[in-house]
């Protein structure tokens, strides 16, 4: 479904801040997989997405999604085949519309059309219909404005936005790391239950230990720049938080030795 192939990157490139993050990098995700990407700040997995959603441009590599090359188109052309929930709240709604308009833009995404001809009465009970699923109580907000919402409320739209675009794949930012602990939680079981009744491919980059072990059936672990952990199946069911810790400090306490210069 999705093939990365030989990808590089590199930053500030010619200054003291150069830093090549990805250098031949592969990946290859399956159709209906649902990864979580986990790993420490700057190991390049909101770069990854970044990379993917046409965002940043590597410097060479792949990027092929059913079968076509998407490395070179622009990140609004890139949206056809890509959706994504971001780690803000406001960043995937317009907080001055209401729930109504922005679920009708969703609706007809690449069509132009006027907002009040966009929205019918059938449109309306679809709506409904799909609101009602979060358990967030949504369905009978119809008419009020994305601002006077919650953060949760917000990305639980936002994530029903883009699934209603129909994706070939979702990519998930930290969607959840902006809300409190049992908003993110919620927001979570949303996540889950709307990404396996559609059965998206999805990529979802968390901080959240428990998120990250629970949810999905594949685990990624990145660390600069590079995958070191890749479970599935009953290894990732055999997950614990204190393993993933371990393997943490372990990474950790390598790197720390490798900068000494007592291993070259």
């Amino acid at each position: 479904m999705l093939k990365i192939t030989r990808l590089s990157k590199g930053f500030n490139k010619g200054t003291v801040n150069e830093k090549n993050l990805f250098k031949d990098f592969n990946l290859e995700v399956k159709p209906g997989e649902f990864i979580t990407i986990i790993g420490s700040d700057g190991a390049g997995k909101s770069t990854l997405l970044n990379i993917i959603a046409g965002a940043i441009s590597p410097d060479q590599g792949e990027i092929v999604i059913n079968k076509r090359e998407i490395r070179k188109l622009a990140e609004y052309k890139s949206a056809k085949y890509i959706g994504r929930v971001f780690k803000d709240p406001y960043k995937g709604v317009s907080p001055n519309m209401t729930i109504l308009e922005n679920l009708s833009i969703a609706y007809n995404k690449r069509k132009v059309v006027n907002l009040t001809s966009g929205v019918s009465k059938r449109n309306i009970e679809y709506f409904k219909k799909v609101l009602s699923g979060v358990g967030l109580g949504l369905e009978d907000k119809l008419d009020t404005k994305v601002e006077m919402l919650s953060g949760g409320q917000r990305q639980a739209l936002s994530l029903i936005m883009v699934v209603m675009s129909k994706p070939k794949l979702l990519l998930l930012d930290e969607h959840t790391a902006a809300l409190d602990l049992k908003t993110s939680q919620t927001i979570s079981e949303v996540t889950d239950k709307i990404v396996n009744e559609n059965k998206i491919t999805t990529m979802m980059v968390t901080h959240n230990l428990n998120h990250a072990i629970n949810m999905g059936d594949r685990l990624i672990m990145m660390h600069q720049g590079q995958v070191v952990l890749d479970v599935h199946g009953e290894e990732k069911n055999r997950l614990t938080i204190p393993k993933l810790l371990k393997f943490f400090d372990d990474l950790k306490s390598e790197e720390d030795f490798n900068d000494t210069g007592a291993i070259s």
